[in-house]
């Protein structure tokens, strides 16, 4: 075989080797790449896919289908020439994959662009935090029904984003998109509610997440769409777009589904006194949990172990060491935010 027929496998080679190198050099990925090259990036793929109505993946998973079908039915009786070009198909959507967003995995930590000191909770500051959040949601569980947003959500919540990321001089570009995705269910069933798909620049949410979550999981992948690969921060993304909304039904969402959060961990360290925080939610907000909880039952997870050791083990590649515990971190990049800002920059309507 002729050296150019290698020539995917050794770039896609050299794009790993690179973005191994990158790792040491945070600076020059955030403002070369992550502050530079993407920001292009993101206008050309916002310009070329974000104006369809509905989510690029579905073409691309076509298209990939149809690759797929016809490397296998023109080399099937050349088994060498059959792996050389699934080989080179492999070290395309690398490269791509690398190119496209992958390199953001090693920009600087949004706590040091921040000047955020994030270090892990003690009980009592789970104890504040899941306090605070238990009196937003009594302040906002009246919201009028009639406000609840429709198709405006993904602009409320892409305005709010970038509002923020402008008083905190990070540049952002392009239109970043956020649709639902069907069939309903197709990502909970893999452990999962949304996912950021690179060759669109698009976010995509399960259609199958109860109305409430929407805010929270759209916000999530649009912060990815922003060029941050790490889960905490995307989630401590959406918390701070949710609850700097304007509008009650997304402030309430994003203050009700970071309690989810903090509860989860809280009730593990303390358990009765759980029960007596759990007690102080109005009787709406109780319901509105269960009523989540039973959307996410309609989607039993498909080999829940297998998905969390791959994505696990994924994180890990990229540089991000906790692995899929890095969601998490969301815990302490709030808490550092507030021990910084105080709670009413965050809560304006908590006085």
């Amino acid at each position: 075989m002729k050296v150019r027929s290698f020539f995917w496998l050794f770039a896609a080679l050299v794009t790993i080797l690179l973005n191994a190198i990158l790792a040491r050099y945070p600076d020059l990925v955030e403002y070369g790449y992550s502050r530079g090259v993407f920001l292009w990036i993101r206008s050309g793929l916002d310009g070329a896919f974000g104006w369809l109505p509905f989510p690029m993946i579905y073409l691309w998973v076509m298209f990939l289908l149809f690759l797929l079908f016809r490397i296998f039915f023109s080399s099937w009786r050349h088994p060498l020439l059959l792996v050389k070009r699934m080989v080179s198909l492999v070290s395309v959507i690398v490269v791509l994959f690398y190119v496209l967003w992958g390199f953001n995995y090693q920009r600087q930590p949004i706590e040091h662009v921040l000047g955020l000191s994030p270090v892990p909770l003690s009980a009592d500051d789970l104890c504040e935090a899941l306090e605070h959040e238990t009196t937003a949601l009594q302040h906002l569980f009246l919201f009028d029904s009639t406000l609840i947003p429709d198709a405006d959500l993904e602009q409320l919540l892409r305005k709010k984003l970038y509002a923020w990321s402008a008083t905190q001089q990070i540049p952002v570009a392009g239109r970043v998109r956020a649709y639902p995705i069907y069939p309903d269910g197709i990502f909970l069933r893999f452990s999962s509610s949304g996912l950021y798909f690179p060759f669109s620049g698009q976010g995509q949410v399960d259609a199958g997440l109860h109305p409430l979550e929407w805010p929270w999981v759209m916000s999530h992948e649009m912060g990815h769409g922003l060029g941050y690969g790490d889960e905490g921060t995307c989630n401590f993304l959406a918390y701070l777009t949710t609850t700097h909304s304007d509008n009650p039904y997304i402030r309430y969402a994003g203050h009700l589904s970071y309690w989810r959060i903090l509860a989860g961990h809280y009730r593990r360290y303390r358990p009765q006194d759980f029960e007596r925080i759990l007690s102080l939610l109005p009787q709406k907000t109780l319901d509105d949990l269960k009523a989540i909880y039973a959307a996410l039952d309609k989607y039993p997870d498909f080999f829940p172990d297998f998905r969390n050791r791959m994505y696990n083990a994924y994180l890990k590649s990229q540089g991000i060491a906790e692995g899929i515990q890095n969601y998490n971190r969301v815990l302490m990049l709030t808490h550092a935010w507030y021990q910084k800002n105080g709670y009413q920059r965050l809560s304006p309507e908590l006085k």
